[in-house]
């Protein structure tokens, strides 16, 4: 009964909040498709936002606030709240407007020193993908520099964040500490901190752990939208063709692509020198993991029934914590759908892989 209205209930309310455009912080990151901004900003109406996606979106709130009480009762000082900070002045539909935005919160240590503290609740994969130095979480590194340039206009010492982000399946956290230049727009990570196993990684070594022109960079993003939504274009699309994510999320994902054909791909082409080693490096990793891969699924069977015959959940060797976790997936018995019904929904679905072969 309930599980029959809950997600609806959830979608209409997204639909009730939804607000005309109009420049954020949120949306100022690297990340963020242009093209989606412009038909936000010309007043495209959305396409039903998926119910589920309503219900994501909303519960990321409950988790700022469970993890804010925990904050409270520990030695740190939880304060000033979405308190509203203006960054910068941009230009929006032909008028000077003021970018602005409310941050999660400030938090100071017993000595004093006080942070940025902006929270993150992720799905698992997103969040597992930052923890392990995969991917910057580039947009929310962006919305930090943003609201600690408006700190610093508005008269607070604040030059450094923790961008907290939880996992909302295992309920982990990952803690990246920034410290940003407001004068040269320079954002650096200085520390990626995981919950769970203590591990802290010292980033201040990485190259590519610095950001430059983050400021300037993200109030041009907002001057390229406006420019679009004054000459009435749209901006190429970022992908060559439909993704997964985030064009499956987007709410103007069937406009988008409305007449789309895949490319017909034949031939070979002649790469450039620069291609040759991107495919060399593919092929001497592929060549490198394949064999690591198959050992990585080995041991990890071995430390599964290792955990089971010890009746444990988990186990900590030195700086490394392991722990087995049970997820259920809903998945169709095939064997129980009469066949005329299976062939009846039956239908291709396309996939793109490299294949590699040595060349004669």
């Amino acid at each position: 009964m309930l599980a029959e209205v809950l997600l609806k209930v959830a979608a209409m309310e997204a639909a009730e909040r939804e607000v005309a455009y109009r420049p954020r912080p949120s949306a100022a990151g690297p990340e963020e498709c242009p093209r989606k901004l412009v038909y936000f900003a010309r007043g495209v109406p959305r396409e039903p936002l998926m119910d589920r996606m309503a219900t994501v979106l909303d519960d990321s709130a409950v988790h700022e606030d469970l993890t804010a009480k925990w904050i409270e009762q520990s030695g740190f000082t939880l304060h000033d709240r979405q308190l509203r900070v203006e960054i910068a002045t941009v230009t929006h539909q032909g008028r000077p407007f003021t970018l602005a935005g409310s941050i999660d919160g400030l938090v100071t240590d017993l000595a004093g020193q006080t942070w940025l503290w902006e929270h993150k609740a992720l799905a698992a994969f997103s969040w597992e993908r930052y923890a392990r130095g995969e991917e910057w979480p580039l947009n929310y590194l962006t919305q930090c520099a943003l609201y600690l340039t408006g700190l610093r206009r508005a008269g607070w010492p604040v030059s450094e964040a923790l961008l907290l982000m939880k996992n909302k399946n295992s309920s982990d956290y990952v803690e990246f500490r920034l410290a940003y230049d407001a004068e040269a727009d320079e954002l650096r990570a200085l520390e990626r901190v995981i919950a769970s196993t203590g591990e802290r990684d010292d980033l201040t070594r990485r190259p590519d752990a610095v950001w430059r022109q983050v400021r300037a960079d993200a109030i041009a993003r907002f001057d390229t939208i406006e420019a679009h939504w004054a000459a009435g274009t749209l901006p190429d699309r970022p992908y060559v063709e439909p993704q997964n994510f985030p064009c499956g999320y987007c709410p103007y994902r069937q406009r988008c692509w409305q007449g789309w054909t895949p490319r017909p791909l034949e031939g070979r082409v002649q790469l450039s020198a620069e291609d040759v080693v991107l495919v060399a490096e593919y092929a001497a990793l592929a060549e490198e993991l394949r064999p690591k891969y198959r050992r990585k699924e080995e041991l990890g069977e071995q430390i599964k029934l290792l955990l089971k015959a010890n009746g444990a959940r988990e186990a900590v060797a030195d700086s490394v914590l392991v722990r087995l976790e049970r997820r259920i997936q809903q998945r169709v018995d095939l064997d129980l759908v009469p066949a005329d019904i299976r062939a009846a929904a039956t239908r291709p679905v396309e996939q793109d892989y490299i294949v590699r072969r040595a060349v004669a």
